[in-house]
């Protein structure tokens, strides 16, 4: 088949072109790429850096961005991928043209993530302390981002760095940021580590302002108010628990204890009762329903009713038999024993638990001897 005669003459007329595109930096660049000599395409790359136009800079330092990510795939080193990050932000700061200027955020912005990933593997591993390396990596390429603090925050709670991690959590929530594991973390240095109870329950009421659904901010807050003795604030969520999730142990039990420090006796038995008939072994449970049947024995000798109050005392002894083959070895629950079987002329048994407590040779706190 024939040429046309206009095709020929167009090919012809661009030829020298085509030639002299061939001979330029970018021209061989692009040769190169299509042989995948990248390092013979980094050398044409760094001598077009020297001669293209101002207007073609941006677009040499992107290509050279993609270069540098072949040879960090094959070897990576921080070096190089510093080397990779500046090509990128130096193709944006030169770039004409709107595309390549996108074309180098979308990478820059996919190497940052590179860091907050390499960190996030650290840390899946309990390296914790390179995890923090890459986390701080992280928050020099990306200053204006939280992610990277609180990420380190976390290693170094992991670490038991307490101070380390309240500075870096308080700086976090002064900045706005929010997170329920900012609360967790703040709320279980402060009762546990530094033993301000207060202090603790006042980051979880912050935490309830924006996470008010938040179950463990919820029985946190509940736990701590009835530690503190604060039983009508512990109330209130008490009952948020139990509305919302009212068939989980750990729930009654919490209003049990409220209901049973606020004076309303027989619906914290109920509630105790509900606790313990869950498959799971609960000792506290057990405890306070016989401290609590105990004390109602002791109200009900006082009004003279002698049947009622020893029925109470057969319960509270059931009630600490139950705790006691939870924990044998808790003198308290042996101390309460020794009383009751006492109380409920048992003699042989109260015995038997004497000589238990005294081989226990611990401090104890026990119920009185006589409340008739």
């Amino acid at each position: 088949m024939a040429i046309p005669k206009t095709t020929a003459i167009t090919f012809f007329l661009l030829l020298p072109i085509l030639v002299l595109a061939q001979l330029t930096p970018m021209g061989r660049y692009r040769s190169a790429m299509l042989r995948n000599n990248y390092p013979l395409a980094l050398r044409y790359l760094n001598q077009a850096q020297l001669t293209v136009p101002k207007a073609k800079l941006g677009n040499v330092w992107y290509e050279k961005g993609v270069v540098l990510e072949y040879f960090y795939e094959k070897a990576p080193s921080d070096s190089l991928y510093e080397e990779l990050r500046h090509c990128y932000k130096k193709a944006i700061s030169l770039s004409m043209t709107d595309s390549v200027s996108y074309k180098s955020r979308l990478r820059l912005n996919k190497w940052d993530q590179l860091l907050m990933d390499k960190g996030k593997e650290a840390y899946g591993q309990g390296d914790y302390r390179k995890a923090i390396e890459w986390f701080q990596k992280f928050q020099l390429a990306k200053p204006g981002e939280n992610d990277g603090f609180f990420m380190e925050a976390l290693c170094t709670y992991e670490l038991e760095d307490w101070d380390r991690t309240k500075v870096l959590m308080n700086d976090l929530l002064d900045s706005g940021y929010r997170n329920e594991e900012v609360y967790r973390s703040l709320i279980h240095i402060s009762r546990f580590v530094e033993n301000d109870t207060r202090k603790a329950v006042l980051f979880a009421a912050d935490g309830l302002i924006y996470f008010p659904d938040e179950v463990f901010l919820r029985k946190g807050i509940t736990q701590m108010l009835v530690d503190l003795n604060d039983y009508s604030m512990a109330s209130s969520h008490a009952k948020w628990l139990m509305k919302n999730y009212g068939d989980e142990p750990e729930n009654i039990y919490l209003m049990a204890v409220v209901l049973h420090k606020t004076g309303r006796h027989e619906e914290a038995i109920q509630h105790y009762q509900r606790v313990l008939e869950s498959p799971e072994k609960n000792f506290e449970a057990w405890y306070n329903l016989g401290g609590l049947q105990y004390d109602l024995s002791a109200d009900a000798f006082r009004r003279g009713e002698m049947n009622k109050g020893n029925e109470y005392l057969t319960h509270a002894r059931n009630s600490f038999e139950a705790a006691y083959a939870i924990d044998s070895r808790n003198a308290d629950v042996v101390q309460n024993l020794v009383t009751l079987y006492r109380r409920l002329d048992n003699p042989g048994k109260a015995e038997l638990m004497s000589k238990k407590l005294a081989a226990l040779r611990v401090n104890t706190r026990y119920l009185s001897k006589d409340n008739r």
